[in-house]
């Protein structure tokens, strides 16, 4: 699995892994035309889990998603897809041309809300981007519900009628022990596995491989991609 942070400008997946990048995303873009697997490999910091990083410098000169051609992204991610199972890629909020590129060219895209009117009005404008403006097709767009609460005021009928769709995924609020995984740089996974939060994240990570036995697709989007995934925060 390779990890793509296309946060240009903060970079922040590293201190989520506790890792030091050495070399840069956008040096990777721009050297794509001469790059084979062993050299993209070489951009990214790899975890001890196997997971492996592409990101920006964190601290380094500011850089703009102007530094990057659409197309240079998209070549770019093709040859990570070819020696990966499977590449995620970590959005900004905002829709411009790299992340429309990106979003374009995926065979599965995550948004990323919560149960918050606010969160839920921003989500459904997003999706409306995507469905009308993107030409993305529903079956293509999961919704994770971040931090659900059983007992909030919103409840999963609202927000599957707000958002016009009922492919919800409920990841359980477990403040205490996320936030001591972000801080410390340790996966959820090793400091506890048995909070409800924990299994969330690890159900919503099973439901994201094929099921064994399943023919994969042979459409444009598989053929460019292969198994290529996309979290939208």
């Amino acid at each position: 699995v390779t990890l793509v942070d296309l946060d240009l400008q903060f970079a922040g997946l590293c201190r989520y892994l506790d890792l030091t990048p050495q070399r840069d995303l956008v040096e990777a873009a721009l050297s794509v035309n001469d790059m084979d697997d062993v050299a993209a490999s070489a951009f990214t910091s790899e975890h001890e889990s196997g997971l492996r990083l592409l990101s920006c410098l964190p601290g380094s000169k500011l850089r703009l998603n102007a530094d990057i051609l659409p197309e240079q992204l998209v070549s770019l991610l093709q040859i990570y897809q070819s020696f990966n199972d499977f590449v995620i890629v970590d959005l900004p909020r905002h829709i411009d041309l790299i992340s429309a590129s990106v979003l374009e060219n995926a065979d599965k895209i995550s948004v990323i809300t919560q149960q918050s009117f606010p969160h839920l009005n921003d989500t459904a404008r997003l999706l409306e981007i995507l469905r009308d403006d993107l030409g993305i097709d529903r079956s293509q767009i999961t919704v994770i519900v971040n931090r659900f609460d059983k007992g909030s005021q919103i409840p999963m009928a609202d927000i599957e009628k707000a958002l016009k769709t009922d492919n919800l995924v409920k990841i359980a609020n477990h403040y205490a022990s996320t936030s001591e995984s972000v801080n410390s740089g340790i996966p959820l996974i090793d400091i506890t596995r048995r909070s409800a939060g924990t299994k969330g994240l690890g159900e919503y990570c099973q439901s994201l491989a094929p099921a064994e036995g399943k023919k994969e697709g042979t459409g444009a989007l598989q053929r460019i991609f292969g198994r290529s995934y996309i979290a939208k925060p």
